[in-house]
C-alpha cells in the first residue's frame, strides 16, 4: 500500500499519461481511503474537465457507493460529453440521493424520460444555462403556482419567459389569454409534454410560442390513447422542428395525409415513434416522394392504411404491416422476388375483393399456400415449374381451374405424389409452353394416376415406366419421343414400319394390340429390352431387330380356339447381330403346337430359342447360318428333325429347363447327343426324346428288367450319348417313350445357381430345399445359393412363400417376378437385394440396421413393405427406401426429419425418434404410432408447408418452436420449452384442436377473434394487438393470460 501514500494521478505525474480515464477513476476510488475525499475530488475533476469520460457503468456504480466521493463526482456531471457512458434513469436517482442538493441532478431526474438519462442530464444542463443567462424577465417554471402565473402575466410591462418542463396542463392553460398565449409571454422553452386532448385548439398557439432555438426541440404530445385528429395536424406539421424525438407515440398516433407524412419525415422523422403515423389513404404515393415514405414505413401505424390504390410488389412488401384488409386496389408483381411474393400471399386479405395481381411469375421458391393464394388473384400468371414438388404441382393444378394461369414453363417432374386429377389438369388443360418439358415417373402410381398419364401421353417429354406398370397408348402417334424404364409400353392401333426411336429404352414394347400397316417393322437402334407380338402378327411379318441384344416374345396363345390345338406360323424374322433370344409363349393352355415355317436369321452372336408351355415344331423352319451358338430353353416342347439337330452340330450350346426336346426321324445314321450340354429348370432335368424314321430299328430294342433301354443298344444304333447324365433320355417304342438306363426320370440336380423358368419350377425347387432333398452327382438341396429367374414369372394366388429360414438369394437379373392377387412372399432383405418383384400381391421384407439402407430395393414395386428389427440409426448420408416401413415389437429407428419426410412408417409396436426438425419443410402425414421429434436448434420456425401429422414434438429446456396454428392442429407438443403460434386467426376458419400442446404457448391476436368454441392448450398467453378484440368465455379468461393493447370481451 506504500504506492497509495502518494497520488500517481497528480497533474504532471509521470504515470498519469499512461493510464486510461476508466483506470484513473478506479484508482481514484482506492485513493479515497488514503488521500482524502478532497484530493480524490480534485483528481476526478481534473479527469472529467480535461476530456476524460466516466468509464463503464460498473465503475460509475461503484463510485456511487461512497456518498462523499459520489457527491464530488456529481458536481462534475456538466462535463459529460457525447462520448460518455450513457446513464439510466435509475442511475440518476441513485446519484441524486447520494448528492443531495445538487440542482443539476435534481433537474435531470425530473426531466429524465425513457432509458437515456444522459440525454436528460444534457437537457437539464442546457435549461439551467439558459436560465442563468436570462435578465430583465420573469421566469415561470413547474414550481410556479397558478396564482404566480396569473400575477406574472398581468404585470405591467412584464416580460415572461416560461420554462415549461414538468408543467401540468392546468399550468399551461393558465398561460393563455382566450385561445392565444398571453402577449406578455416572450418565449416558452424546456421539456414540454402537451396533453393534446386537454388543450384542443389552444395547441397551435402554444406551439407557435415555443422557442426551440433556446434549449432545443423538446416537445412531446400525448392524447390519452386516441389518435391526434387531422384538424390539429397542420399546426403540428408546421412546428415539426420543435418536436422531441418520439414526440408522437404509437399509443396515440396522428392522422396524416401523405403530404403531411412526407413533411414530417423530411424534417422531423424522429418525432414520429414507430407505428404512430395513421395515413388512411396513400393513393398519391407515386405522386410524392414514395421512396422516402417506404424507407420509413415503420413509422406507419399497423393496418392504418384503408386506401392504397395499386402498388408494386416491392411497395406492398414494405407497406404490408400498415395496410388494412381490403386496402389495396391491385398489385403489379413484375420482377417481384420470392420474398416479396411470400409477403403478398401471407397478406392477401389486404387486397380489395375485386383487386387482381398483374404480371405475376411464380417458381418453386413459393410455398403451396402462397402459390394458391397468389394465382387465385392473378390472371395471366406465368409459372416456371422447374423443381416444383408434388405438393406444389397439386396446388398448381388446382389453380388452373381459375383460368388465371397463362403459361407453364420449365421442367415438370410428375411422380406418384401428384394426384390423378392434378395430372389430368397439368397435362390436359395446362397451357404448357412449347419449350417446356414434362417428365413422368410412374413408380408407385395408382390405377387412376396411370389412366391420367395414358390419356395425356402427347404432353409428355420423357415417360419413365416403372417395373410392373403397363402404359397402353390408344393412339401410337401420342407416344412421347423418350420412353424409358423397367415397365411395358403397349401401343394399340395402326403403326408403321418404324424404326423405333433411338431414345426408347423401355423394358418391354408390347405390340400385341397393334396393327402393322406396312407388313414390316424394325426396332432400329433402340434398346428395347423385350418385344412382344402375337403369332398371328408374326405370320408373314418382316421383323428386323437391332444390332444389339434382342428378346422377341411371340405370343401364340391366341392361335388356339374352338378346339384347335395346332397352328402354322411363317416367320420372316431377322434379329441381326447380338445375343438374341426368341421365345414362343403359349400362355396358360398347355399341349398346343405351333408349326414354324419360313426363315429365322439369328445373325452373329450367342442366341437362344425358347418354348414355354407348348410345342414348337421347327422341323420345317429354315434357320440361317452365321450364328455362333444356339441355346435351347425348353420348358414345354421343341420339335426338330434329326438332320436339323445334326446341322447345328457343335454350335448347339445347351438344353435348359425342365421341358423336352423331341428329335424326330432318327435314321440308321444316328444322332450325336454329345454336342450339347444340359441345365435343369430349378432342380428338374430337361428331357430328350428320340423317335426313329425306320420302325424296324425299334424291333431290336432290348428292354432291361427295370423297364429302361440298355445303353449298349443305343450305341449299336450310332447314337452319341450325352457327355453327362444331367438329362432325361427317352426313346420311342410302339408309341411309348421309355427311359434310357442311367438317364432315368425322377432325378434332381442341385446347382449353386438354380435357374427357374416358371412358377411350378420355383415351387418345386423351394419345396426340395425345405425338405433337404438329395440330387444326382452327390448334390444336395443345400448347395443352392441363388435362385435365378430364367423368365419373367407370374405367381397366382392363393399362395404364401416364406424364404426367411432358407439360405438362398433370389436373383431376378433382367427378369421380373410378378405377384398376383392373394400371393404373399416373406423374405429377408439380403435375399431380394436388387431383385425385380412387382404386382398386386404382398412382399414383406425383413430389414435390420445393416440391410435397411445398404440393400438395393430400386426394382421392387409398391407392393413391398419393409419390416424393421432391432435398433437402427441412420447416418447423415443415408436415405430410407421409398416403401412402407413397419417397426417390429421393440424396434427403434433414429433418423432426421428430412430422412423420414414423406415416408410411410408404422411405429405402433416400435419407436421412431426424429431429430433435426427445423425450417426445412417436411411431411410426417404417413407416420403413425410411437413417433417423437426433436428440434435442430433452440429456436425453430417451421416451414409453412410442414405437416407434423401424428408425430409428437419434444422441446428441451429453453427451446422455442414457432408454427402456424393450423400446423399445430391435434399435434402433441411436450417438454420444457415453449411454443409461439402464428396465424391464430385460423381458428375462425375451421375446427382446430390445440389442446394437446402441453408447454407454454404464446400467440399474437392481430384480428378480431372469437375463441369461445376453440380447443385450446393450457398455459396459453395471448397478446391482443391494438384495435383488436378477443372474445372468450369466463372459464377461458381464468386460465388464459391475455395482454396487449387490444380489448377482450368475456362471455358468461
Amino acid at each position: 500500500m506504500d504506492l497509495l501514500k502518494t497520488n500517481p494521478l497528480e497533474e504532471g505525474g509521470e504515470n498519469a499519461a499512461l493510464l486510461t480515464a476508466g483506470i484513473k477513476v478506479a484508482v481514484a476510488m482506492a485513493l479515497g481511503e488514503t488521500l482524502g475525499v478532497e484530493n480524490v475530488g480534485k483528481t476526478l475533476a481534473d479527469i472529467l474537465s480535461s476530456g476524460g469520460t466516466l468509464g463503464n457503468a460498473d465503475i460509475v456504480e461503484a463510485l456511487g457507493a461512497t456518498g462523499q466521493v459520489a457527491s464530488v463526482l456529481l458536481e462534475q456531471l456538466n462535463n459529460i460529453d457525447d462520448a460518455s457512458a450513457d446513464l439510466s434513469a435509475a442511475d440518476i436517482t441513485a446519484y441524486a440521493d447520494a448528492g443531495a442538493g445538487n440542482s443539476l441532478l435534481a433537474s435531470a431526474q425530473a426531466a429524465a424520460q425513457g432509458d437515456s438519462a444522459t440525454k436528460a442530464i444534457k437537457a437539464a444542463r442546457a435549461e439551467q444555462e439558459f436560465i442563468d443567462g436570462l435578465s430583465n424577465t420573469t421566469v415561470l417554471t413547474r414550481d410556479s403556482s397558478l396564482d404566480d402565473i396569473q400575477a406574472a402575466l398581468e404585470g405591467e410591462d412584464n416580460t415572461v419567459t416560461v420554462i415549461a418542463g414538468g408543467m401540468t396542463t392546468e399550468q399551461l392553460e393558465a398561460l393563455f389569454d382566450g385561445s392565444a398565449i398571453a402577449s406578455s409571454v416572450d418565449k416558452i422553452v424546456g421539456a414540454l409534454e402537451i396533453d393534446v386532448s386537454a388543450l384542443g385548439q389552444q395547441l397551435g398557439s402554444l406551439l407557435e410560442a415555443y422557442d426551440a432555438s433556446a434549449v432545443g426541440a423538446n416537445i412531446s404530445l400525448v392524447n390519452g390513447g386516441d389518435p391526434i385528429s387531422s384538424a390539429l395536424v397542420p399546426v403540428i406539421v408546421n412546428n415539426a422542428g420543435k418536436l422531441a424525438e418520439g414526440a408522437i407515440s404509437a399509443d396515440d398516433g396522428i392522422e396524416l395525409s401523405t403530404d403531411q407524412l412526407l413533411t414530417l419525415l423530411d424534417g422531423a422523422s424522429a418525432a414520429l415513434e414507430d407505428g404512430s403515423a395513421i395515413v388512411s389513404d396513400i393513393t398519391t404515393l407515386a405522386e410524392i416522394d414514395a421512396e422516402t415514405v417506404l424507407a420509413n414505413v415503420d413509422k406507419l401505424a399497423p393496418e392504418s392504411v384503408d386506401t392504397a390504390g395499386t402498388l408494386t410488389a416491392a411497395e406492398f412488401h414494405s407497406l404490408a404491416s400498415a395496410l388494412a384488409p381490403g386496402a389495396v386496389a391491385g398489385v403489379n408483381a413484375e420482377g417481384a422476388t420470392a420474398d416479396q411474393l411470400g409477403v403478398l400471399a401471407e397478406n392477401i386479405d389486404r387486397l380489395s375483393a375485386d383487386a387482381t395481381i398483374s404480371d405475376l411469375a411464380v417458381t418453386n421458391e413459393l410455398s403451396t399456400a402462397d402459390l394458391s393464394a397468389l394465382i387465385e388473384r392473378a390472371p395471366g400468371t406465368q409459372v416456371d415449374a422447374t423443381g416444383m414438388s408434388a405438393a406444389q404441382l397439386n396446388v398448381l393444378a388446382g389453380a388452373l381451374e381459375s383460368g388465371n394461369v397463362a403459361s407453364v414453363e420449365g421442367t415438370l417432374s410428375i411422380g406418384s405424389g401428384v394426384s390423378a386429377d392434378s395430372i389430368t389438369a397439368l397435362l390436359d388443360t395446362s397451357p404448357l409452353a412449347s419449350e417446356s418439358e414434362v417428365n413422368v415417373l410412374t413408380k408407385g402410381m395408382t390405377d387412376n394416376q396411370l389412366v391420367a398419364v395414358t390419356n395425356n401421353l402427347d404432353s409428355i417429354t420423357t415417360l419413365n415406366i416403372a417395373s410392373g406398370v403397363t402404359i397402353t397408348a390408344e393412339d401410337p402417334d401420342t407416344i412421347p419421343d423418350n420412353v424409358v424404364g423397367n415397365g411395358t409400353l403397349a401401343p394399340v392401333g395402326d403403326i408403321d414400319s418404324g424404326p423405333v426411336p433411338d431414345s426408347f429404352s423401355v423394358a418391354t414394347l408390347d405390340l400385341t394390340g397393334a396393327t402393322f400397316t406396312d407388313g414390316t417393322f424394325s426396332l432400329g437402334d433402340s434398346t428395347i429390352g423385350k418385344l412382344r407380338i402375337t403369332g398371328e402378327q408374326a405370320d408373314g411379318l418382316e421383323l428386323t431387330g437391332t444390332s444389339g441384344a434382342d428378346r422377341i416374345e411371340i405370343d401364340v396363345s391366341g392361335a388356339f380356339t374352338d378346339g384347335v390345338d395346332s397352328a402354322d406360323v411363317a416367320l420372316n424374322l431377322s434379329t441381326l447381330a447380338g445375343n438374341d433370344h426368341v421365345v414362343f409363349d403359349f400362355g396358360s393352355e398347355a399341349d398346343n403346337t405351333v408349326n414354324l415355317t419360313g426363315t429365322l436369321n439369328f445373325g452373329n452372336g450367342n442366341n437362344i430359342l425358347e418354348a414355354s408351355n407348348g410345342t414348337v415344331n421347327i422341323a420345317n423352319l429354315s434357320i440361317s447360318e452365321g450364328y455362333e451358338q444356339i441355346g435351347l430353353i425348353v420348358n414345354s416342347t421343341v420339335v426338330m428333325s434329326s438332320s436339323q439337330f445334326q446341322a447345328f452340330g457343335e454350335q448347339l450350346d445347351a438344353l435348359s429347363g425342365s421341358g423336352q426336346l423331341d428329335i424326330t426321324d432318327v435314321d440308321a445314321d444316328g444322332v450325336d447327343l454329345g454336342v450339347i450340354s444340359f441345365a435343369p429348370g430349378g432342380a428338374n432335368l430337361p428331357v430328350i426324346r428320340l423317335s426313329f424314321a425306320d420302325q424296324s430299328i425299334l424291333d431290336d430294342i432290348e428292354i432291361d428288367t427295370d423297364g429302361s433301354v440298355t445303353v449298349d443298344w443305343l450305341e449299336s444304333q450310332n447314337i452319341g450319348l450325352p457327355q453327362n447324365t444331367d438329362v432325361i433320355l427317352q426313346v420311342e417304342n410302339s408309341g411309348e417313350f421309355i427311359d434310357v438306363a442311367n438317364y432315368e426320370s425322377g432325378r434332381l440336380l442341385f446347382l449353386e445357381t438354380a435357374t427357374v423358368y416358371n412358377s411350378d419350377q420355383l415351387d418345386s425347387l423351394l419345396a426340395a430345399i425345405q425338405e433337404g432333398a438329395e440330387g444326382i452327382r452327390g448334390t444336395q438341396s443345400s448347395d443352392v445359393e441363388t435362385v435365378a429367374l430364367g423368365n419373367n414369372i407370374a405367381l397366382t394366388g392363393p399362395r404364401e412363400l416364406d424364404t426367411t429360414q432358407l439360405d438362398i438369394v433370389l436373383g431376378t437379373g433382367a427378369r421380373t417376378l410378378t405377384l398376383g392377387e392373394g400371393v404373399t412372399i416373406t423374405a429377408n432383405a439380403e435375399q431380394i437385394d436388387g431383385a425385380s418383384i412387382v404386382g398386386i400381391g404382398s412382399l414383406l421384407v425383413n430389414v435390420n440396421s445393416s440391410t435397411l439402407t445398404s440393400t438395393d430395393f430400386s426394382n421392387l414395386g409398391s407392393i413391398a413393405t419393409l419390416q424393421l428389427n432391432g435398433t437402427t440409426t441412420l447416418g447423415e448420408e443415408d436415405n430410407l427406401p421409398e416403401f412402407a416401413l413397419v417397426l417390429f415389437d421393440g424396434a427403434e429407428l433414429n433418423a432426421s426429419a428430412s430422412q423420414v419426410s414423406n415416408q410411410s412408417i408404422n411405429a405402433s409396436e416400435g419407436t421412431l425418434n426424429i431429430t433435426d426438425l427445423g425450417a426445412v419443410g417436411v411431411d410426417f402425414t404417413d407416420i403413425t404410432g410411437n413417433a417423437q421429434a426433436s428440434l435442430v436448434d433452440d429456436a425453430v420456425t417451421l416451414d409453412a408447408d410442414t405437416e407434423l401429422g401424428n408425430v409428437t414434438v419434444a422441446l428441451a429446456e429453453g427451446q422455442t418452436l414457432t408454427l402456424r396454428a393450423a400446423q399445430a392442429d391435434n399435434v402433441t407438443i411436450i417438454g420444457d420449452g415453449s411454443v409461439v403460434l402464428t396465424g391464430f386467426s385460423a381458428l375462425l376458419q375451421g375446427d382446430i384442436d390445440l389442446s394437446s400442446i402441453q408447454v407454454p404457448v404464446a400467440a399474437e391476436i392481430s384480428r378480431n377473434l372469437d375463441i369461445t368454441d376453440a380447443n385450446l392448450p393450457d398455459n396459453l398467453a395471448l397478446d391482443v394487438s391494438e384495435g383488436r378484440t378477443l372474445t372468450l368465455t369466463l372459464d377461458q379468461a381464468g386460465s388464459i393470460d391475455v395482454s396487449g393493447e387490444g380489448g377482450n370481451t368475456r362471455r358468461y
